[in-house]
């Protein structure tokens, strides 16, 4: 599928599974799309993150249209996804172009006028694919040392990638859990400061993934979680370790609010 300018093409930004899937979605009912993504390939977010991190789901959950997600166990992790991800735009013969979109305006007589690195071209409509990995929200720290090594959690290479020593994660989500599980494995001694604790569910319920037993919520009218999806909620993590190692005192859990910034 070709980059294109024309006034027929769907403008889709971002190359991730969501700007992917609904460029292959046009493909299949004939319509033209340009995908533009500032890296320029396909992957979005997976690209970026540390490849060992396990996605949360099963991988019979993370399959795009068209093309099955060929799993050796039941779960991928981010570096198999992402590889999963590029075979994905060639099957559906999606182009990626590389650029940046610093303006979306309607023109006069229906459609858009996108701008990408400061070449304006129309569009009949616009898919905003971006997701939320460039957006990363910063808590107010006071000024730390320069020994001390301070990251966001994208970017997280594994405890064997960072400085020694103990390790404190602020949040309780589930990038939190999977990392403080990683560093305690390690060996590392891990704080974990949340506002409202650490929200854990079990892995597994009679034998099977929780996903499995909740996946007849795909099919509940959008309506009905108006106003769940409309607040920015903590999903609680999937207990793969955690609360095996926070017993054992190789994770401590406090309950702390820590001012955030952007």
């Amino acid at each position: 599928m070709a980059a294109t300018t024309t006034d027929d093409a769907v403008a889709v930004i971002g190359a991730g599974p969501a700007g992917l899937a609904v460029a292959a979605g046009l493909r299949g009912r004939g319509v033209e799309a340009r995908v533009v993504d500032r890296a320029g390939v396909a992957g979005g977010a997976y690209r970026e993150m540390y490849p060992a991190l396990a996605l949360a789901s099963p991988a019979s959950f993370n399959g795009l249209p068209g093309l099955a997600l060929d799993a050796a166990g039941e779960y991928v992790t981010a570096g198999e996804y992402r590889a999963y991800l590029e075979r994905y735009a060639g099957h559906c013969g999606i182009e990626v172009e590389r650029g940046t979109v610093e303006r979306i305006e309607r023109r006069d007589g229906g459609g858009f006028e996108v701008t990408v690195d400061g070449r304006p071209a129309a569009a009949r409509a616009v898919v905003v694919a971006t997701g939320m990995w460039s957006f990363p929200v910063w808590p107010a720290l006071p000024r730390l040392g320069p020994e001390i090594e301070v990251i966001h959690a994208g970017a997280w290479r594994g405890p064997a990638a960072h400085r020694p020593g103990t390790v404190l994660v602020i949040g309780g989500g589930t990038s939190a859990v999977e990392i403080a599980e990683q560093a305690a494995a390690a060996g590392r001694a891990v704080h974990v400061a949340a506002r409202n604790g650490v929200k854990l569910v079990p892995q597994r319920l009679l034998g099977r993934d929780l996903h499995r037993w909740f996946a007849f919520l795909a099919h509940v009218p959008p309506w009905l979680a108006r106003g769940y999806c409309a607040r920015p909620p903590t999903h609680p993590a999937a207990d793969v370790g955690f609360s095996r190692l926070r017993d054992s005192g190789r994770i401590r859990v406090h309950r702390a609010t820590v001012p955030r910034m952007m």
